[in-house]
């Protein structure tokens, strides 16, 4: 049974390839948009994917997208509702194209000769190519498919923007990479990858550096014990695709090295998974740090750090509010009565000077405001 991904945006035509594929020869998985072509091809194999397409935009979307998410191995074929398409169409890398209406003979030729030369292509290149998802075979399991073939091979593991390539000679791996890292290292990174697809291209390699001294059997037994131990180190913390972060409340006064690139790394929401592939130390070191931080409350599972933010502020808010209402009701400082008297005795010494000056006094206010200041100062000595 053959496996085919069709691109479907017009759903009034899914009908029409529900009665076409006839149910025991193929096993047809329909995707609506560029999003589910993507998740389709992360989690099953596909022989072929066809797009049920209304235009050349429509095709050449399609195959970008492919393209982007390393997925272009997968052959094409472009299903037209126009002729006049054609020459457009045929510009793209398309493994063929068909024009409805058709024959069912006709259209079924079609699948069968795209499929006829690629197995001749997979021959030429000394076996059949293989893909699918991590979530079904890790390395252990891929390394092991490889040495049963006995040919020399590259095997392309990828997750997102990142990419592993390891390389075999007649079946033995000899050289491994993982973004800066090469050789075992290389390969313990990749190790644990549950995540992603990985795809097996059997080629005749060039001549070229073994880097890889052990035999497959003792790089396996190597792995299979680093990934025991990693697994009895993740029982203590998080799952690998739980979201942890920074505790912000709270500034260490000591980080190790890898502590600190730690505790930049998960500044932002991140994963236990996204931390371990993207930093450079041995996974084994980073999940002993990680777990020693979190204990100390350092860095905590997202949900748990946001409640403590959360409680911090609505208790800062109410610490503000009470303040505000303390400040109302304390008590004003006394001024002195000594001082408050001399002040006012200086207010009623200044007054009488000040509008005696003024020109529009008559004769009867100047007497008046003479015996305000006589009477002023008087009492001014007495206190």
């Amino acid at each position: 049974m053959l496996d085919l991904l069709i691109y479907l945006r017009q759903e009034n035509y899914r009908p029409e390839i529900n009665r076409v594929f006839p149910e025991t020869e193929y096993q047809v998985t329909i995707a609506s948009d560029m999003e589910q072509v993507v998740q389709r091809c992360q989690e099953d194999l596909y022989d072929l994917t066809l797009v049920w397409a209304e235009s050349y935009d429509e095709i050449a979307d399609f195959l970008t997208v492919l393209s982007i998410h390393k997925f272009d191995y997968l052959p094409v074929i472009a299903v037209l509702r126009s002729p006049e398409e054609v020459p457009a169409v045929l510009t793209l890398p398309i493994a063929d194209y068909v024009v409805l209406p058709v024959s069912r003979v006709e259209f079924f030729a079609k699948i069968r000769y795209v499929l006829q030369d690629l197995d001749i292509q997979s021959t030429v290149l000394e076996g059949m190519n293989w893909q699918g998802s991590l979530q079904e075979y890790n390395l252990v399991d891929l390394i092991q498919m490889v040495e049963s073939g006995q040919k020399d091979a590259i095997l392309l593991m990828q997750y997102g923007d990142r990419q592993g390539e390891l390389l075999f000679r007649q079946g033995k791996l000899i050289q491994a990479k993982y973004q800066d890292l090469t050789a075992q290292a290389a390969v313990f990174k990749l190790g644990f990858w549950s995540q992603g697809n990985f795809q097996i291209k059997f080629s005749r390699l060039p001549s070229m550096e073994v880097q890889i001294k052990e035999s497959n059997q003792e790089i396996l037994i190597q792995l299979i014990q680093k990934l025991a131990e990693q697994e009895r180190l993740m029982e203590e913390l998080p799952s690998y695709f739980d979201e942890i972060v920074v505790n912000p409340l709270v500034q260490p006064n000591h980080l190790t090295p890898i502590q600190q690139r730690i505790r930049e790394f998960a500044a932002h929401p991140t994963t236990i998974f996204e931390l371990l592939i993207s930093l450079p130390e041995d996974d084994r070191d980073l999940l002993k740090e990680l777990k020693e931080m979190m204990e100390k409350g350092w860095i905590g599972r997202r949900q748990d750090i946001e409640k403590l933010v959360i409680e911090e502020e609505r208790k800062s808010s109410l610490s503000k509010l009470f303040s505000s209402i303390s400040s109302i009701f304390k008590r004003r400082q006394v001024v002195q009565y000594e001082e408050m008297m001399a002040e006012e005795a200086e207010m009623e010494l200044r007054i009488p000077r000040l509008l005696v000056k003024r020109r529009y006094l008559s004769e009867a206010d100047r007497q008046l405001l003479s015996r305000a200041f006589q009477t002023a100062h008087s009492s001014a000595k007495r206190e």
